[in-house]
C-alpha cells in the first residue's frame, strides 16, 4: 500500500515537473519577475539648445544610476523639436536640434505642428542634413497621408520609404522588454500646421485602433504613444483605443506634475522649451504597467553643464552670430534695453502686457519707416507671440523667442510685416472672425492690438459679438468712438500670414481704395521695405521691429540702457471682455445657428457639432430612407414630402440640442442660464 501510494506521488510530482518545464518553454512561467523600466520625455523643445547641456548632463547621470541595476533607459520626444529660438534659422544649414538629440541618444521623436512650419520640403531637408551630419533618430509619424497628386510632399515621402520617417517602432530592451513607439499628431496641430499642404494626417478612429492592434501583434510588451496632440485629445484617444499602455503628451505645453488614469493608460508631459525632463519609473508584469516613481525634473542653473555639449551649442551660436545677426549690428550678448518687471506673453481673450508692448513696437516702427502715412492699427495673434520677457537685460535672441516663428519671401526667419488698408466695417469682421476662431481654436487665436480699443460680449450672436470700437488718438492722447458708417480707410499692419487670413473674408486695399491682388502684384505693395535703395525687398520682420523699438526706448536711470515704460507692466484694457467664467462659458457653448446650418449641410451634423451624435443617428436613417423612396416613380412624392419633414424637424431638435448642451454648460460654470441668455 505504502509503495503505491509512492508510485502514485512520484508519478505527480513528474507530471508537475512538466508541466512547469513547458510553461517555460511557452514563454509563461509562474516564476517570472516584474522588468524595470525607466522613461525619460521632453516635448515641444522648440529649438531651445541652450538647455540641452544642462539635459545631457541629467540624462547621462541618471543612466548611469539605472546601469548600476542594470534597468534600460528610455528617452524619447513628442515632437515640436524646431522652431521658437534663433538656432532654428540655420535648420537646413546645420540642423542643429536633430543632431544634438542624436548625441544625446534620444531614442525617438515624432513630428509636430510646428515641423511643418516651412514646407514638407524644408522639413525633409532637416531631415537629410542630419542624416548626412550626425545620423538621423527614430522619427515616427504613424498617421500621416501623402498626397498622390501634388507634388509638395514627395521629397517628405522618399524619407517615408527609405525608413527616415517610420509608422512605429520596436525595442527591445537590455532586460527583455518589447516595446512597441508610434508617433501621432492630433487634430487640433494639425489645424495649426499651416503650412503642411499637401501633408494630411489620418484621426479614423478605426484606423488608429488597427495601428495599435497591428504593433501589439509583434508580441511586445509595452505600447507607447509619442503623441503630439494636447492632453484633453488623448484624454479621448486613451477612451476610444484599446491596447495605449503610456501616452507621453505634447503640443499644449502643459506640466503634469502628475500621471493621468484614462481607463488603462497612463499619460504625462513636460511643460516646454526643456524647462523640464519628465521621469516616468514603471515596472511591466505580464502585460501590467506598474508606476514606480514619475517626477517633472528642473532643468536649471543648479545643475552642470555637459562641456562637449555646450561646446557644439556655442559653435552653433557663432554660426548665427555671423550670418543672422553681425549683418543686422547684433549678437547674442548685445544687450538691447532691460525691464524691471516680466511681461507675459498672452491675455486669455484680452490683451496681454506682452501683447501691447509687441503692438505699439510694430505700429511705431512700421510709421518711422512709411512715415508719409503713419500706421492706425496693428492685429497680431496670441499664437505669434511665443515667449515672455523676463526682468533684467534683453538681448536679441530673447527678442527673437518672443515672435519666432515664420519664414519670409525672401528665405530669412520671421514672418514679414504687411500694411494695407481697411474701412471700419473691415475693422469690426477683423475682431468678430477673431472671436470667432477662438472659441474653436482656443486663445492663440485672439489678436493683440495696437491704435484701438473694443468692447464684446461673447454671448452675443455669430459675427455680432463685437459693441464698440474705439480708435486712439495720439494728438491728444485719448480715445473715440469709430462709426460703422463712415467709409474712412485706415492704414493697418499685420503680419504676411495672417494677411492671407484676412484675405479669404475681406478685400485688401491700397491707399487710394483699390483693391489688392496679393498673390500677383498686390504682394509687392504690402511688403514693407526698410531700404527702398537695395535690390528687392527688405522685408521688415515682426521681430526686428521689436529689436528697433527697444533701442529707442528711454533711459530712464542713465545705465546706458533703454528701459522698459512702466505702463507695460499692466493691462492696458484695449479689450474690454466680460468676467472669466463667462468667458469660458462662451468658449465652449455651441451656438444653435451653428447647430441648424450644420443639419442643413448634411444629416445628424449638427447634432455631432453639439457632441449627441446618438441623437443624429435616426434623422441620418430617416433622411436616407427619404431618397430611397425618391428613387422609384411611385413613391417619389412621399419621399420628398417625409424627407422635408425630417429635414424640418432635424433642424428644431438640433436647435434644441444645442439649447440642452448650453444649460448644462452653464451650471457647471454656476451660471443661471437665463440670465445668461439674455
Amino acid at each position: 500500500m505504502i509503495k503505491k501510494r509512492e508510485i502514485l506521488f512520484r508519478k505527480e510530482y513528474q507530471i508537475l515537473l512538466l508541466t512547469v518545464f513547458f510553461l517555460f518553454l511557452n514563454g509563461e512561467s509562474i516564476f517570472i519577475k516584474a522588468a524595470n523600466l525607466t522613461i525619460l520625455h521632453t516635448n515641444d523643445i522648440h529649438s531651445h539648445l541652450s538647455q540641452f547641456p544642462l539635459l545631457s548632463t541629467k540624462v547621462e547621470e541618471i543612466r548611469e544610476e539605472k546601469r548600476l541595476h542594470n534597468e534600460p533607459v528610455l528617452l524619447l520626444d513628442s515632437g515640436d523639436f524646431m522652431m521658437g529660438t534663433l538656432y532654428s534659422c540655420i535648420a537646413t544649414r546645420e540642423s542643429a536640434e536633430l543632431n544634438l538629440m542624436k548625441v544625446l541618444g534620444y531614442d525617438a521623436t515624432t513630428l509636430g505642428n510646428h515641423e511643418f512650419d516651412f514646407s514638407p520640403s524644408f522639413l525633409a531637408k532637416v531631415i537629410s542634413v542630419a542624416r548626412e551630419k550626425k545620423g538621423s533618430i527614430p522619427i515616427i509619424s504613424s498617421n500621416i497621408l501623402f498626397d498622390p497628386l501634388f507634388s509638395g510632399d514627395n521629397e517628405l515621402r522618399k524619407l517615408y520609404k527609405r525608413g527616415m520617417i517610420r509608422p512605429y517602432l520596436i525595442k527591445i530592451l537590455s532586460n527583455g522588454i518589447k516595446v512597441g513607439i508610434i508617433g501621432l499628431l492630433g487634430k487640433n496641430a494639425e489645424i495649426t500646421a499651416v503650412n503642411k499642404f499637401p501633408v494630411r494626417f489620418n484621426h479614423n478612429e478605426d484606423f488608429l485602433q488597427r495601428l495599435v492592434d497591428e504593433v501589439k501583434s509583434k508580441g511586445i510588451d509595452l505600447l507607447i504613444c509619442l503623441s503630439h496632440s494636447g492632453v484633453d485629445e488623448d484624454k479621448k484617444l486613451a477612451e476610444k483605443i484599446e491596447g495605449i499602455d503610456i501616452i507621453i503628451a505634447g503640443h499644449d505645453h502643459l506640466s503634469l506634475c502628475s500621471p493621468l488614469w484614462i481607463k488603462d493608460t497612463l499619460i504625462v508631459e513636460a511643460g516646454c522649451y526643456l524647462k523640464y525632463l519628465g521621469k516616468l519609473e514603471i515596472s511591466v508584469n505580464k502585460g501590467k504597467v506598474l508606476i514606480r516613481d514619475y517626477r517633472l525634473i528642473p532643468l536649471n542653473e543648479n545643475i552642470k553643464r555637459d562641456k562637449f555639449i555646450q561646446k557644439a551649442v556655442d559653435q552653433y551660436s557663432k554660426i548665427i552670430n555671423v550670418e543672422i545677426l553681425k549683418p543686422l549690428g547684433l549678437s547674442f550678448s548685445s544687450s538691447l534695453a532691460k525691464t524691471s518687471f516680466n511681461l507675459t506673453g498672452r491675455g486669455f481673450l484680452r490683451d496681454s502686457e506682452l501683447g501691447n508692448l509687441v503692438t505699439d513696437a510694430i505700429k511705431e516702427v512700421v510709421s518711422s519707416h512709411q512715415s508719409e502715412r503713419p500706421v492706425d492699427f496693428v492685429f497680431l495673434p496670441n499664437a505669434l507671440i511665443r515667449e515672455g520677457i523676463t526682468e533684467g537685460e534683453i538681448t536679441p535672441a530673447d527678442v527673437f523667442r518672443v515672435l519666432p516663428l515664420g519664414l519670409g519671401l525672401d528665405g530669412k526667419c520671421g514672418y514679414p510685416l504687411v500694411s494695407f488698408y481697411l474701412n471700419t466695417r473691415q475693422i469690426k469682421q477683423i475682431l468678430e472672425v477673431s472671436i470667432f476662431f477662438s472659441q474653436i481654436l482656443g486663445n492663440k487665436a485672439f489678436f493683440q492690438i495696437s491704435g484701438l480699443r473694443f468692447k464684446y460680449d461673447i454671448l452675443r450672436p455669430l459675427f455680432n459679438k463685437v459693441v464698440k470700437i474705439e480708435k486712439w488718438n495720439p494728438e491728444d492722447k485719448s480715445y473715440t468712438p469709430l462709426s460703422l458708417q463712415e467709409n474712412t480707410l485706415y492704414k493697418v499692419v499685420t503680419d504676411f500670414l495672417t494677411m492671407n487670413l484676412f484675405s479669404l473674408f475681406i478685400t485688401l486695399k491700397d491707399f487710394k481704395g483699390n483693391p489688392l491682388n496679393i498673390f500677383g502684384e498686390g504682394r509687392k505693395k504690402v511688403l514693407i521695405d526698410i531700404n527702398s535703395s537695395l535690390e528687392g525687398i527688405q522685408e521688415l520682420k515682426g521681430w526686428k521691429a521689436l529689436v528697433d523699438y527697444l533701442q529707442i526706448l528711454p533711459d530712464l536711470n542713465n545705465d546706458s540702457l533703454p528701459d522698459i515704460p512702466l505702463k507695460y507692466a499692466v493691462s492696458q484694457r484695449r479689450v474690454e471682455a466680460p468676467p472669466e467664467n463667462i468667458l469660458r462659458y462662451g468658449m465652449k457653448r455651441k451656438e444653435p445657428g451653428i447647430a441648424v446650418g450644420g443639419a442643413l449641410i448634411f444629416p445628424s451634423l449638427g447634432h455631432i457639432y453639439c457632441e449627441r451624435e446618438e441623437r443624429g443617428i435616426k434623422f441620418f436613417l430617416l433622411e436616407v430612407g427619404s431618397l430611397f423612396l425618391m428613387r422609384e416613380e411611385s413613391t417619389r412624392n412621399l419621399g420628398i414630402f417625409s424627407f422635408t419633414v425630417f429635414k424640418i424637424w432635424e433642424c428644431i431638435d438640433a436647435y434644441y440640442t444645442a439649447e440642452e448642451y448650453n444649460k448644462k454648460l452653464a451650471q457647471e460654470f454656476h451660471l443661471n442660464f437665463l440670465e445668461v441668455k439674455l
